[in-house]
């Protein structure tokens, strides 16, 4: 009897999982066609950790994940970075495929501190680049170019916005719920095979 009832919840384990990924591939399958063009990134130019300037124009002809973080929060920004270091990972045989992330707090968030960030999450190149610039400027690119809310620091977006060859935005994603993860996972991929 003991074993029979291993056996059950042992089925109805895996059956509830088997339902649980069909629900994620279907709805990553269903949106793959269903990617409007948002918004078009406004011009603007921060400075990369490496202390070269990242503009508009550094969006061009890559399909790229954008998040807004500071290096000391003590919410979701390291689970956030875990994310898009995995993001980082999964395209480690591309440079068509980039990540940037954009401090909230350049107040704190010097060029050194972002490079010993950058270090701490195994970024060995550039295709995770991590920008600051005056807090005005982030306020308004946050606000104005990304179309995003909550006060910063404290209350930014943990959303990930997919930004495709063009500099358009496509898309956000809750970056720390799985199944959004999942389908922007999936975004990227169809996008990166559609570049020319």
């Amino acid at each position: 009897m003991k074993l029979f009832r291993i056996a059950l919840i042992s089925v109805g384990t895996f059956l509830i999982l088997l339902i649980a990924a069909y629900m994620v591939i279907k709805q990553a399958r269903e949106s793959q066609g269903q990617l409007p063009v948002l918004f078009m990134l406004p011009e603007f130019e921060f400075t990369e950790r490496n202390g070269e300037p990242f503009s508009r124009d550094d969006f061009l002809n890559k399909i790229s994940v954008v998040d807004f973080f500071f290096t000391n929060c003590p919410g979701p920004c390291p689970r956030m970075s875990a994310r898009m270091a995995e993001l980082y990972q999964l395209y480690a045989s591309t440079d068509r495929v980039q990540f940037v992330s954009i401090s909230v707090d350049p107040g704190r968030d010097s060029l050194s501190v972002l490079r010993d960030y950058a270090q701490r999450f195994g970024v060995t190149d550039q295709r995770w680049q991590f920008l600051r610039a005056p807090i005005e400027e982030v306020i308004d690119l946050y606000e104005k170019g990304f179309r995003l809310g909550g006060m910063l620091p404290a209350d930014h977006s943990t959303k990930f916005i997919l930004i495709d060859e063009k500099a358009r935005i496509r898309g956000y994603y809750d970056s720390l719920d799985d199944i959004s993860f999942s389908i922007l996972k999936s975004h990227v991929r169809e996008l990166a095979r559609q570049l020319p």
